[in-house]
């Protein structure tokens, strides 16, 4: 069927042809309802029948495959179980092994048992036979569990610890229980390092009045170490006071657990010295240090002459003067071994036992080392210590002279890159200096100081060498600049 287009003029001026319009619109759609009848009347059966074949089609596909894949889990499931089955009799096998051998030696040891125990009722020893054939039964036990018969009955064993009383011993508390032989010791001390010649380091009283601007000072606590140094007070003093705090923190002597000293100087002050007042019981913040300056050679003298040495007498278990070892400031060689001394240093005394002395009399020299302390008036903060020897702490080594530096026995090893391959470290060894070469007149002509090529002599007149630029002209030091450098920072 053809359409026809409306005519593009206004069809309200012509009603005839809005007539006709209409009329071909309604022809055309009952066409097209007649040619819809036609399809769904004579098309659509085919279509359903073709439809239906494919859906059975795929149907039986799926079908099939379906069949395919319950077969392959069943044969799958039937292996399996066959393994299983498989395994499972391999077990009972093994297991069948097992019972037999241990049936075995069930039986070689029952029979080897009736056999020693008829020996045994009969009065005869058991043969070697048998006694090999134990061993040999005991060395495949350990060998198969890996630990020995007695360490098995050790692990099997029950004890009950609480009823187990363990022995003191030979121990330093067995020594203090002693009946009039208890030692006296202090949680604090305060050392005073003083001297010149002969340098002292003695107990002092733990108060601030025991202080002095002229000398080095130690507190020991038992969780802190300080180190005072006063204001006027030496070099030498101040190394000697860093090498007894060295000794105390590395030994931990005095039960000291301080890891490092603390360093504190009176002249520059810091709000750690208000802690380190407290701790010697000032009575108030103002109180001040003392200025007053008392000879160290005087000193010296004054406590060598009060030292006094005991040596122990075996048979009457008492202690005897030594008049050659007293007044004096001895020396480490004078000890003995197998002897035990007593040293009466005022507020300080100590009963000195040889590594070698006789074990009987030790108990006996701590009771008669306590008569020499109580024979004198001794100040409450004054002590009373048994020394070991071998284990002497820094306060007793500091009683003599040459007493053997605890850390300068291991060798200083340094490293020489230049070495050769044969010696790759070489020690370095200290030898004291050679006083006559120390002795020797100084030259006739100074040495002089080159600054910048130029000799300036010795910074003041004519220089040494005359043959410079400034010949003729005299040096004059304007200035000396010194600097004070420490681990962290420096001044001026």
């Amino acid at each position: 069927p053809t359409s026809r287009r409306a005519p593009t003029s206004n069809p309200v001026k012509n009603l005839g042809q809005r007539q006709d319009v209409s009329k071909d619109c309604r022809s055309t759609a009952q066409r097209t309802t007649m040619t819809d009848e036609f399809i769904s009347d004579y098309l659509k059966p085919e279509i359903r029948v073709t439809a239906s074949i494919q859906n059975h089609q795929l149907k039986a596909e799926e079908n099939h495959v379906d069949n395919r894949l319950s077969a392959t889990d069943d044969n799958r499931k039937s292996t399996t179980d066959n393994r299983i089955a498989t395994t499972d009799n391999r077990k009972a096998t093994t297991d069948n092994r097992n019972l037999t051998t241990d049936d075995r030696k069930l039986t070689s040891d029952n029979h080897v048992n009736n056999n020693i125990k008829s020996e045994e009722f009969s009065g005869l020893a058991p043969s070697p036979k048998f006694q090999r054939t134990n061993s040999l039964r005991d060395s495949k036990r350990k060998t198969e569990k890996g630990l020995s018969k007695e360490a098995v009955d050790a692990l099997q064993a029950t004890e009950d610890y609480t009823k187990v009383t363990l022995k003191t011993g030979h121990s330093q508390k067995a020594v203090k229980e002693v009946e009039g032989g208890k030692e006296q010791t202090q949680d604090t001390l305060l050392l005073q390092i003083k001297g010149k010649l002969s340098m002292q380091t003695r107990l002092v009283a733990t108060h601030f009045s025991s202080l002095n601007a002229h000398d080095t000072y130690i507190l020991v606590t038992s969780s802190h170490l300080y180190q005072f140094n006063g204001a006027n007070t030496t070099v030498m003093k101040k190394s000697k006071g860093t090498e007894i705090c060295n000794a105390i923190t590395m030994a931990k002597e005095f039960k000291c657990m301080a890891d490092r000293a603390t360093i504190l100087e009176q002249s520059r002050g810091s709000y750690m010295l208000k802690q380190f007042y407290q701790l010697l019981n000032t009575n108030s913040e103002n109180d001040q240090v003392s200025e007053k300056l008392l000879d160290d050679e005087d000193f010296e003298q004054e406590m060598i002459r009060d030292n006094l040495c005991y040596k122990l007498n075996a048979e009457t278990d008492s202690f005897e003067l030594m008049e050659d070892l007293s007044g004096r400031r001895l020396k480490h060689s004078r000890l003995r071994d197998n002897e035990i001394y007593c040293f009466d240093y005022g507020p300080e005394v100590y009963v000195w036992i040889g590594k070698n002395a006789d074990k009987s009399a030790r108990r006996n020299a701590m009771v008669a080392g306590r008569q020499i302390f109580d024979a004198k008036q001794r100040p409450s903060w004054g002590v009373f210590e048994r020394v070991a020897g071998g284990l002497e702490h820094s306060l007793f080594r500091e009683k003599f002279k040459d007493w053997p530096d605890v850390n300068a026995k291991n060798v200083l090893a340094v490293k020489n890159p230049c070495a050769p391959k044969k010696d790759k470290i070489s020690y370095a060894q200290m030898e004291p200096c050679d006083v006559h070469e120390m002795r020797r007149p100084l030259p006739e002509k100074p040495p002089g100081l080159v600054l910048e090529m130029t000799d300036v002599g010795r910074g003041t007149g004519l220089p040494t060498d005359l043959s410079q630029d400034i010949f003729g002209h005299d040096v004059e030091t304007t200035g000396v600049e010194m600097w004070r450098i420490t681990d962290n920072s420096y001044e001026e």
